[in-house]
């Protein structure tokens, strides 16, 4: 299912590529697929679970370093475990190379929202 998914999401690009550059630009589809499934699949899921697991911790239990901490560290595990998972089903892989894209991701979001946090304390620390 997942396959199809980035089959389709890699059609719809190619074509759209295609239409806005009236067929000057030729995207390779087995390329542009990996890219989907590493980029949106990987990456771009974990940067989402990093922001909202920092926010999480953040707002709602710690304030401090070790709410980062414990993040990128749960991050880390379930990168690890997630690729690790793959190794019981059947036509899957595990790879070092997925990990370190999920990972990176994570990595990203925890300092992506770590930047926006401090830029509304700043925020709030300039109109009071």
């Amino acid at each position: 299912e997942s396959s199809e998914d980035s089959t389709e999401v890699t059609t719809v690009i190619v074509d759209e590529v295609k239409k806005i550059t009236d067929d000057q630009v030729q995207l390779d589809f087995d390329t542009t697929h990996f890219y989907v499934r590493k980029i949106i699949g990987h990456f771009g899921s974990f940067m989402l679970c990093s922001v909202l697991g920092l926010l999480c911790f953040y707002f709602f239990t710690l304030k401090n370093k070790k709410a980062v901490i414990i993040s990128i560290s749960i991050g880390l595990i379930v990168a690890v475990v997630s690729e690790l998972l793959q190794l019981l089903s059947e036509g899957r892989s595990c790879e070092i190379r997925d990990m370190l894209i999920d990972y990176s991701g994570y990595l990203f979001g925890t300092i992506f929202t770590l930047l926006i946090i401090c830029l509304i304390k700043k925020h709030k620390k300039a109109y009071n």
